[in-house]
C-alpha cells in the first residue's frame, strides 16, 4: 500500500513501514506511482525470499495500478518504468503476479503506509536498485544513495 508518507507491504505476521523522504513529494496525482513500487517492492521481497517459478498472488487496494498490471499500459510515465522493471523481475524468476483489487478498509498494509504503526515483525529487505532507494531518507539505505550534487565521497571509518 502507498499513502503520502511513505510504503506499507505485509507478508503473513510480518510488516514493513518505509517513510518516504521529506524532500520528495508525493502528491495524489503520483499516488499510483507509488503503490506501484509498493508492487514492485514486494515482488522484490517475494523473489529474496526464494519464490521462483511459481504464480504468486499480491493485494493492491488501487484499482489503477490493478488495472495497469493487466493491460500493460498507463499514460502516466512514471508508472510505465516501474512496470516495466516489474515484468523483468517477472521473466527473471519465472512468476506470473495476479494482483488482486483489495479494498483499502480490508488491507493490512493500509495502516503501515500511513506511519500509524509499528511492525512487530519486520520484513527484512532485499538490495534495492538507486531507482527506488532514491525516494526514501538517506539513513534507511545509507548505502544505496547517488552522492549529492557537490557533495564529497564519504570517507569511511573502521
Amino acid at each position: 500500500d502507498a499513502s503520502e508518507w511513505g510504503l506499507g507491504i505485509t507478508l503473513g505476521d510480518a510488516a514493513l513501514s518505509l517513510p518516504f523522504d521529506p524532500a520528495q513529494s508525493v502528491s495524489p496525482f503520483s499516488i499510483v506511482w507509488a503503490e506501484a513500487l509498493a508492487f514492485e517492492i514486494a515482488l522484490r521481497i517475494a523473489i529474496h525470499r526464494g519464490i521462483s517459478d511459481s504464480n504468486l498472488v499480491i493485494h493492491c487496494d488501487n484499482a489503477a495500478v490493478v488495472a495497469t498490471a493487466q493491460t500493460g499500459y498507463m499514460r502516466n510515465q512514471q508508472v510505465m518504468l516501474v512496470l516495466q522493471r516489474i515484468r523483468q523481475l517477472e521473466a527473471s524468476a519465472n512468476i506470473e503476479v495476479a494482483l488482486v483489487f483489495t479494498r483499502s478498509e480490508d488491507n493490512p498494509a493500509d495502516s503501515y503506509s500511513r506511519g500509524l504503526r509499528t511492525p512487530s515483525t519486520f520484513i527484512t529487505l532485499p538490495d534495492l536498485p538507486i531507482e527506488i532507494t532514491q525516494f526514501f531518507p538517506r539513513h534507511v539505505f545509507p548505502d544505496r544513495h547517488a552522492p549529492r550534487s557537490g557533495a564529497a565521497d564519504p570517507t569511511p571509518s573502521i
